[in-house]
């Protein structure tokens, strides 16, 4: 029982860093490359999550990391990837866009296949729109 308590705490304690990282900068107006980069090292002082590290891996070391080492339940993983996709609709450089969205999109993904019969709307949503972000124009289907 103190056992599941302990991860009670640290799972709110999860949930509250993540939101509070993504109310910091939805604040903002303008948001210059500086933020996006002081939001990734408070990640990684409040998380311990070295996003630079997290994108070097492939896809599914990514999400054993979040899941299996980090703990993360379906609804951190939620609010991540809503870190990491409204960080990289705000960062000015393509690179970093491209690596921020592509980990919200595999973090979505995983949440839709792993909800237990759970529909979060907001996630399939995202998740077709970052599909077709990474779509070429030329392989969409009309």
């Amino acid at each position: 029982m103190a056992q599941e308590d302990k991860i009670k705490r640290e799972l709110d304690r999860i949930g509250m860093i993540i939101g509070m990282l993504i109310n910091k900068f939805l604040d903002k107006h303008n948001f210059p490359e500086e933020t996006v980069k002081d939001i990734m090292q408070q990640a990684q002082d409040e998380l311990d999550i070295d996003l630079e590290a997290f994108f070097a891996m492939d896809k599914e070391e990514r999400l054993n990391f979040l899941v299996n080492q980090k703990k993360f339940s379906i609804e951190n993983l939620r609010n991540f990837g809503d870190l990491l996709y409204e960080l990289g609709h705000k960062s000015n450089d393509g690179h970093r866009k491209d690596q921020l969205l592509t980990g919200a999109r595999d973090v979505y993904e995983y949440v839709s296949n792993s909800a237990n019969g759970t529909l979060f709307l907001d996630v399939e949503y995202r998740v077709k729109e970052l599909r077709a972000y990474f779509t070429p124009p030329s392989s969409r289907s009309l």
